[in-house]
């Protein structure tokens, strides 16, 4: 039982790779950059020596094994991540979904302003930037010198090379060339069965590339090309740590790694980090890798790095909007129905397909229950807590459908799950369809309170601003910059879409 819990379906590393190494840089390079940059320098300075002498510690003597990728598979893989990327919106070389306004009206506010960026509140009070901003700022760092177009086009190109670090350390999960395959286009296409949920609530099929995720309008499981598309900000980081961990699992590696991914990826997401914690605490091996988790040199500095950045996406947290989707005794009825239905169709017949097979885990069983128990509680304006968090679970359980395709035995059962995650990729194919039939709109030249006012009706962003109402982060941040206004021309909508995102 015990070999069943802690078992995986993927193949594991021994020791480091430059693969490794390649992920690891870039999710830390945001928070240097940040820490550098967003700091005053009387701790910028030190906070950076810690990172520099963390980084060194973890690598520090470690022998690096072979890992050969075909040039001709890199290659591949690369111009796959750069079409991919483009067609979801990144850069504006394609229609772009109407959140783009706002990642785009933040990214314009980190070229054009000294860090860190300042706003005025609607009542005349003070804000200062407070977002997740990791996959923003090495782009934004060339803005400064070379302006907000160039800006857009580093953007791109940093989503596209993350986008390849994913699907190069997924395909090195397998061994068999099919295996690969099939990897890859599940990192594509993967969803639920929302087309089968749109039908069941709306009785009609949607048009061709209306989004249709929301069908259960309590929560939604993204697929992947609806997580690249929207909100690559959080897709990125959640998926390289959930394969970094995959490709470590129950090895000393993954103990020295830990302290990494938790002093990075909150920068990036709190919430996909929120989600990974589960999955890195089940891959390691406590029973020997304890005091290599907790080694002074590298969980001290990886620590203090963790608790800044939290302290720092923290703030203002309570103005935020959540709670207990069963709060209203009125509407448990319906809503329990609605939301047995959404755990049904976008995770539950696949998860009984897997254990079906016998190719199920103790992971496999993690990732049913993480994804069970987050919609119960209900956190931002559009359930962001479900949305981000289960980002790892998901693509847990879209890999653990690798093997039980390719291997032999059980034809009929292969079949169906072979249709399950087909009418799963039909319903993630409405997100680059409505990218091929939409027009594509340049990026606005907007700040981010005044596309708030314009494209929300609301004076100040509270997923994005707070106030600075730490004494400690008072003293540690530079002096906020006040940005400068610029209202957009046009109308309440990006081209091509209405508010129903269609």
């Amino acid at each position: 039982m015990s070999g069943f819990l802690i078992s995986t379906p993927f193949r594991t590393g021994k020791g480091w790779s430059w693969l490794d190494a390649s992920i690891g840089m870039y999710l830390a390079l945001p928070l240097i950059v940040f820490l550098a940059a967003w700091l005053r320098p009387l701790y910028s300075i030190p906070t950076l020596i810690a990172l520099v002498y963390f980084a060194s510690n973890l690598f520090s003597r470690q022998h690096f094994m072979q890992e050969r990728v075909p040039a001709s598979i890199c290659f591949g893989l690369a111009l796959l991540a750069l079409g991919w990327v483009a067609l979801g919106g990144t850069g504006h070389w394609f229609y772009a979904n109407v959140d783009w306004v706002f990642r785009d009206a933040l990214l314009r506010d980190l070229v054009l302003t000294p860090w860190p960026p300042q706003y005025i509140g609607g009542d005349g009070e003070s804000l200062i930037m407070r977002a997740p901003i990791a996959y923003f700022l090495p782009a934004a760092l060339v803005g400064h010198f070379a302006g907000l177009a160039a800006a857009h086009v580093i953007l791109y190109v940093w989503t596209a090379l993350g986008f390849f670090l994913v699907l190069i350390s997924v395909c090195q999960l397998f061994e068999v060339k099919g295996q690969k395959l099939i990897a890859v286009a599940l990192v594509l296409g993967f969803g639920g069965l929302d087309l089968l949920g749109y039908l069941a609530i709306n009785r009609q099929l949607p048009v061709v590339g209306e989004h249709i995720e929301w069908w259960a309008g309590f929560a939604q499981y993204s697929s992947n090309s609806t997580l690249l598309y929207w909100v690559p900000n959080h897709a990125l980081p959640a998926w390289l740590g959930t394969v970094l961990v995959l490709r470590h699992w129950r090895e000393s590696e993954l103990a020295r790694l830990a302290p990494l991914l938790g002093a990075c990826i909150p920068l990036w997401s709190p919430l996909a980090a929120l989600g990974l914690v589960p999955i890195i605490l089940m891959g390691i091996n406590w029973s020997r890798d304890v005091k290599v988790l907790f080694a002074p040199k590298r969980f001290v500095p990886a620590a203090i790095l963790a608790l800044l950045c939290i302290r720092y996406l923290t703030m203002g947290s309570r103005t935020i909007p959540g709670e207990w989707i069963f709060e209203n005794p009125q509407n448990v009825a319906a809503l329990f129905n609605l939301y047995v239905l959404l755990c049904f169709l976008e995770f539950g017949i696949l998860a009984l397909l897997i254990l079906r097979l016998r190719a199920g885990s103790g992971l496999v069983l993690m990732a049913v229950a993480l994804l069970l128990v987050m919609p119960a509680y209900k956190f931002g304006y559009g359930n962001d807590l479900v949305m981000r968090a289960s980002i790892p679970a998901l693509l847990v359980l879209a890999l653990s459908t690798v093997r039980p395709l390719t291997e032999p035995g059980h034809l009929g059962w292969r079949i169906i799950l072979a249709v399950v995650l087909g009418i799963g990729a039909v319903g993630a194919m409405q997100e680059p369809a409505r990218s091929l039939v939409s027009p594509r709109w340049p990026a606005m030249d907007i700040s981010l309170t005044d596309a708030s006012r314009e494209y929300s009706g609301i004076a100040a962003p509270v997923t994005y601003v707070s106030k600075l109402d730490s004494r400690v982060l008072r003293a540690l941040l530079r002096e906020p910059v006040l940005v400068r206004s610029s209202l957009t021309a046009g109308g309440r909508y990006p081209p091509g879409e209405d508010e129903n995102g269609r």
